[in-house]
């Protein structure tokens, strides 16, 4: 497009090289169709939608990716009055030039994109840049929006949400191709609605091609949420209230983790924020991943007409020390660990694991921890002090990462003894079941050999497989 071709020459960069840029999410989120069981992570976003005083919808949004040191350093907004079409606001990172993944329009939309896991991919479909960017210029109130997308064609899956200040309507869309999916509600005052990650439809296509503990990761934040607004409810709240339920953590102490759900923000939290289109206003936590709110959050008013911007006080209950540094660091093995820089993964998870010894997150480093061991193990008495690690690990992780940890345990009594006391009713997730009988008609050596294809996800707690192919669900 012109407005692809000005960006890129105000770059200095060949247009083929910004679409490219512009593209690579598209690629990334159904690389899968081309490479089955490569399993790259996928957003990990929350959108949280609240009536304030004067009945207009607050949009909280969480966008929680692989990103921690980059997106979150170069953070900003952006306020769009371009010719021929309405005043449109977005939140987002620097060189990302189109109004995108968190927006709001001057006729009182907010919208939040959302990843769906996906296998779809389809040239002749426009891009998520485009279809975003189109429809906040273009539409008006939710009527317009659902004759708008009834004629997208996209090129892979995604999910965008959104309210609407005239009708205090909200809306969750899947958008696969030329099909959509959608949720449709009114707001009622002191009531609260919530989406992640998890589909809409249920049906093979979306459930074949999700990460293997996907559904247990989205029920969790859900727990946290309905936890989390339970003192709000039957109340209008706040931009600041609405803040608070999503980037405050629980920070509960625990001996295990086994009845632990994770929290709405998470170590890969790289952008919160509240948009409030009727009032033409929005908040912003500030600062480095993960963005877990402090006290302090950056306040933009008046966005349709006299913009200002300040940073203002929230008052919040004080979050142990040890926690936030012990997220931070878990924080920073992620990071490295995307980055294959095994030295610094192993040094921040053990660092996690010590700032966070009495918090139920103690049990997930320690088991990413003995994850990185697994894959770098050669001794026979290594592996022997590490069926230990698991089988005690293993006693303490929450649903999903529970099943994992017995993976690991399946595949170093096989190396060690050539077979494991392990059955496939260990699995109650379709999936690690059908991993577990994959990985049975293997031999010791084969494990051995595979080891270095396991992909450790600490964002999406979960551990990848790139030798599987078979289906997610």
């Amino acid at each position: 497009s012109r407005w692809l071709e000005a960006y890129s020459d105000g770059l200095g960069i060949s247009l083929e090289d910004m679409a490219g840029v512009y593209l690579l999410p598209e690629i990334m989120s159904s690389i899968e169709k081309w490479i089955p069981g490569l399993n790259l992570p996928i957003f990990g976003c929350s959108s949280l939608f609240g009536l304030d005083s004067n009945s207009n919808p607050i949009h909280g949004r969480i966008f929680d990716y692989a990103l921690v040191g980059t997106y979150d350093q170069f953070e900003r907004t952006v306020h769009y009055k371009l010719k021929g079409g309405p005043s449109i606001w977005s939140a987002s990172s620097s060189g990302i030039f189109l109004p995108s993944l968190t927006c709001m329009n001057e006729h009182g939309i907010t919208l939040a994109v959302h990843q769906k896991a996906n296998r779809f991919f389809d040239w002749n479909g426009s891009p998520l840049f485009k279809i975003v960017y189109n429809l906040m210029r273009s539409c008006e109130n939710k009527a317009d929006v659902i004759k708008y997308l009834k004629k997208v064609h996209s090129m892979t899956s995604w999910c965008l949400n959104l309210s609407f200040a005239d009708s205090n309507d909200i809306m969750s869309v899947d958008i696969t191709g030329k099909k959509i999916a959608k949720i449709e509600t009114e707001l009622v005052p002191g009531k609260f609605s919530y989406f992640n990650n998890a589909p809409i439809e249920n049906s093979k296509h979306h459930t074949s091609c999700q990460p293997f503990t996907h559904h247990e990761y989205c029920q969790m934040r859900a727990a946290s949420m309905n936890e989390k607004s339970a003192p709000y409810q039957g109340l209008p709240v706040s931009a600041e209230d609405v803040l608070k339920m999503l980037a405050l953590p629980k920070a509960i102490k625990a001996e295990s983790a086994k009845e632990w759900n994770l929290d709405t923000v998470t170590a890969s939290s790289v952008q919160i924020a509240t948009m409030n289109a009727a009032d033409g206003h929005a908040l912003l936590v500030p600062g480095s991943a993960p963005k877990y709110l402090k006290g302090e959050a950056v306040s933009q008013n008046g966005i349709w007409s006299k913009m200002s911007c300040e940073t203002i006080n929230i008052p919040v209950d004080k979050v142990d020390e040890n926690y936030m540094l012990g997220m931070s660091e878990y924080s920073k093995a992620m990071a490295f660990n995307d980055k294959k820089n095994k030295r610094f993964s192993y040094h921040h998870i053990q660092m996690a694991e010590e700032y966070l010894h009495h918090y139920p997150e103690k049990w997930v480093a320690q088991f990413f921890f003995h994850v990185f061991q697994y894959i770098d193990t050669k001794d026979r008495r290594d592996y022997e002090i590490l069926l230990n690690k698991f089988n005690t690990v293993s006693k303490n992780l929450p649903p999903g990462l529970d099943e994992q940890a017995k993976l690991f345990i399946f595949r170093i009594e096989t190396i060690l003894h050539g077979k494991s006391k392990m059955s496939a009713s260990e699995f109650k997730i379709p999936a690690l079941k059908g991993l577990y009988e994959f990985e049975k008609m293997l031999k010791p050596f084969m494990l051995k050999l595979l080891k270095k294809m396991i992909n450790p996800r600490l964002d999406a707690l979960d551990v990848l497989y790139t030798y599987y192919k078979g289906d997610f669900k």
